[in-house]
């Protein structure tokens, strides 16, 4: 190993603190400090022992840069136990055909030391501690992909690539900036919204953003999966699959965040395979911020999503003006936060929590009942939430200015937002482009035919609490979603108003939407929502039930001769 006394040390600390001062940088081209051979970081930890090097300069006693033996890792006994057993363990995992990645070779090396640790003691043995703190030795994270990477071991490549070129990225990206400046400068129909110079009548915590996560119950997810040089050498890679809904999806968490954390945020939704024919024992043992919610398929659907709405009541539509926006299909990647960012990190955190749970009892982990899986899903989903509604905010608000979420009227930040295909993306002034209005109404124009009558309407239905909600305007649930809440938004009043006709009048009223269609079109196109009246689409009320007085009320907005009920 190298040796430098006291003495060079302080020479090469004092030339490099000169050549500062002259105003040269304090780095070379070879990455060396300026005016040494040493590297500039070797330098920079020398400068802040300056007091002590010049002691031991004037005693004149040399020093050495490592103060162990050559060795003293790898030649350990017990370190060479421990990794004949890792060795041992990780070709028999991956014989097994399970996947092999960071968080699982770093749970098996905790077992394995841990093991390997109570046999040391009959056999006077210490581990090795490491050279700068002092600290007794333990494998982390970063010890094990170096472990990996020395014994030949590379992470597979993903299979999946996007069809879409940067150029179509920008483009898609730049539309949904358009749209998201253009619904900022619209006044909501309802609700107190005050007008802001930067972000319009939509403040960052009235911006949400909802999108459907799936995660997995095992662990071993997680991370980047990695081949042996045989796997990667024969072409061959042993995987078994459990059951499709465990493995892949165990669970869905329905995210819905604002773009500021300050205020009170929606509370996380599950959705669970089944339906629902579980315990009272089960129920009360959930955390008790997060709604349960039992699917067939473990995702969203009709079902759920009116469940969904009733969660937070307060939050009505009709109330707080909300304003469902939409983004282009096959675009989630570029222009939603929980898709591109946020999903990520809490599958992070949620795996993190999980590896916790596995070193405590590796064996027992992986033989949990489904009882017992829902509910250690619950208290970890809803730790995440509140740890990262108190120490992710300034992340999350990052990721929110990525992903144009919280873009600006007044043009300040604009250069936050990124394209991750494109590196040198740039966002373009507002203009008004040709066919904006028709693609904003886009959501509204073909949505999934719902049919419910408006006496059985129910008083306290709210809508979804995003102010500008994004997701995928192929999810036929969130169409559902706003077909329902925009057809329910004066449920109470129509309610009663329809009670009151009679059985002939009801049978004819469908007749006479259909024939009403063109001017329905034209009473949505024209906003009427902004005067109190909310209809849907006259695709999707042909052959249903309406109520009379919201039919009444457009025809007299469209000064439309409405027949009355008797010559009906």
């Amino acid at each position: 190993r190298q040796r430098v006394s006291a003495k060079q040390q302080v020479d090469a600390v004092d030339t490099w603190r000169a050549c500062k001062l002259s105003g040269t940088p304090p780095k070379d081209k070879k990455g060396n400090a300026t005016g040494t051979q040493y590297s500039y970081n070797t330098v920079y930890g020398w400068s802040r022992n300056y007091d002590k090097l010049v002691e031991q300069a004037a005693k004149g006693t040399a020093t050495k840069l490592a103060r162990t033996r050559r060795g003293w890792f790898r030649q350990n006994p017990l370190v060479q136990e421990f990794d004949q057993h890792l060795c041992r363990a990780l070709k028999k995992h991956r014989k097994a055909g399970r996947p092999a990645n960071s968080v699982t070779v770093l749970a098996m090396a905790e077992s394995i030391y841990d093991k390997v640790d109570k046999t040391r003691e009959g056999r006077n043995l210490q581990w090795p501690r490491n050279r700068r703190g002092g600290e007794v030795w333990r494998p982390k994270m970063t010890w094990v992909k170096s472990w990996l990477q020395v014994r030949g071991w590379k992470p597979r490549k993903p299979t999946k690539k996007r069809g879409s070129t940067p150029a179509q990225d920008s483009a898609l990206m730049q539309r949904w900036l358009d749209k998201l400046r253009h619904m900022a400068q619209k006044q909501p129909s309802c609700g107190d919204n005050t007008w802001s110079d930067a972000w319009g009548f939509f403040s960052p915590g009235e911006r949400f953003n909802r999108d459907q996560v799936g995660f997995s119950f095992d662990y071993t997810a997680a991370g980047r999966t990695w081949a042996s040089p045989e796997e990667r050498t024969t072409g061959c890679v042993q995987v078994v699959t459990g059951k499709a809904g465990w493995e892949k999806r165990f669970f869905t968490w329905d995210m819905c965040y604002a773009g500021d954390l300050k205020q009170a945020q929606p509370p996380p939704v599950l959705y669970f395979f089944g339906a629902g024919n579980i315990s009272q024992l089960e129920r009360a043992s959930y955390d008790k911020d997060v709604k349960v919610f039992f699917t067939p398929k473990g995702y969203l659907n009709e079902d759920a999503n009116q469940f969904w709405t009733q969660c937070w009541k307060e939050h009505e539509m009709a109330k707080i003006g909300t304003t469902v926006l939409h983004g282009e299909p096959n675009g989630t990647h570029c222009w939603q936060a929980i898709d591109r960012h946020i999903g990520k990190t809490h599958k992070d955190l949620f795996h993190q929590m999980q590896l916790h749970r596995s070193l405590e009892d590796f064996k027992s982990f992986q033989h949990l009942s489904a009882k017992d899986r829902r509910i250690w899903c619950t208290h970890w989903v809803g730790d995440l939430w509140r740890h990262y509604c108190h120490e992710k905010a300034a992340a999350h608000a990052n990721c929110c200015q990525c992903s144009g979420l919280l873009i600006r009227l007044d043009g300040v930040g604009d250069d936050r937002v990124t394209v991750e295909s494109n590196p040198v993306f740039a966002v373009q002034p507002y203009q008004c482009w040709e066919g904006r209005e028709e693609s904003i109404q886009k959501s509204w124009q073909a949505p999934a035919p719902f049919e419910e009558d408006a006496s059985g309407s129910d008083s306290d239905s709210s809508s979804s609490t995003s102010s500008t909600s994004s997701s995928d305007s192929a999810d036929s649930c969130a169409s559902q979603a706003v077909a329902h809440a925009v057809a329910h938004a004066a449920a109470h009043e129509a309610g009663l108003a329809h009670d009151k006709m009679d059985l002939r009048a009801r049978s004819l009223v469908p007749r006479l939407v259909h024939q009403l269609s063109p001017s329905l079109q034209l009473a949505q196109a024209a906003r009427l929502g902004q005067h109190g009246v909310k209809l849907d689409h006259p695709k999707a009320l042909a052959g249903k039930t309406v109520p009379w007085d919201e039919l009444r009320h457009c025809c007299s907005e469209l000064k439309v001769e409405l027949p009355s009920k008797e010559d009906i």
